[in-house]
């Protein structure tokens, strides 16, 4: 299942790379305006999601549509693998902030956000993480994790860590244009840890990559599970 066919001309040396000329939007990122108190906040449904967050109104429904567009693609991708049965909402928490974030969850600064697979929750923040991460590729990446928990139907912590992260991390450099997810792009800041490595010689050996438990699996194991 691809994202779309963007065509190609063979003159242009970037012309297969589908993430060209994509740029998101993040100016409404950096709008951490705060309405009302989290834990009072109401929910916004969408679709198939469930939101409690307290970010403007209007955020809080392109969250929900951008959502509804990730799970739509979740559903096809993994249409083979689906439980019976109608599946339930699921529910995204939303702090205006990292500093409310990291209050209220106690999460360090380098957390952006987190699925917890007791109350099948992802919890994340409005905002911008890192050096290119935003709300949505850390959702993206957390939902992928939820909706893989539908799909392996109480088995989540048997399944191999670098199958759950490698899917993440396909999921969070997909791109959302306002309409769709398109997915298969690279992501950049994972490319770099790969191409780092092959320079130095310090590649994680497939054997290895697949029998790293998930206390050892770092940042640079997601790249090596993309």
């Amino acid at each position: 299942d691809g994202g779309r066919d963007r065509g190609r001309d063979d003159r242009d040396d970037e012309a297969d790379d589908p993430a060209k000329g994509l740029e998101e939007d993040k100016a409404w990122y950096q709008d951490d305006q705060t309405y009302g108190d989290f834990n009072s906040a109401g929910f916004h449904t969408s679709r198939y999601y469930q939101i409690k967050t307290n970010v403007k109104p209007e955020y809080a429904e392109r969250y929900g549509e951008m959502m509804d567009r990730y799970y739509m693609r979740f559903l096809r991708f993994f249409k083979n693998y689906l439980p019976d049965g109608d599946l339930p909402k699921s529910e995204i928490w939303i702090y205006s902030n990292k500093q409310e974030f990291m209050r209220s969850t106690g999460m360090g600064q380098s957390v952006g956000g987190f699925y917890n697979t007791g109350n099948k929750r992802v919890t994340a923040y409005h905002g911008l993480f890192g050096q290119s991460g935003t709300t949505r590729t850390v959702v993206a990446h957390e939902a992928t994790h939820q909706f893989e928990d539908i799909v392996l139907q109480g088995s989540f912590g048997n399944c191999p860590i670098w199958i759950l992260e490698g899917l993440a991390v396909f999921f969070e450099s997909a791109y959302y244009d306002g309409d769709d997810v398109i997915i298969g792009l690279v992501p950049r800041d994972r490319l770099a840890s790969l191409k780092r490595g092959l320079e130095t010689n310090t590649l994680i050996p497939l054997n290895d990559l697949i029998r790293t438990p998930q206390p050892q699996f770092t940042g640079y194991h997601y790249a090596h599970a993309w």
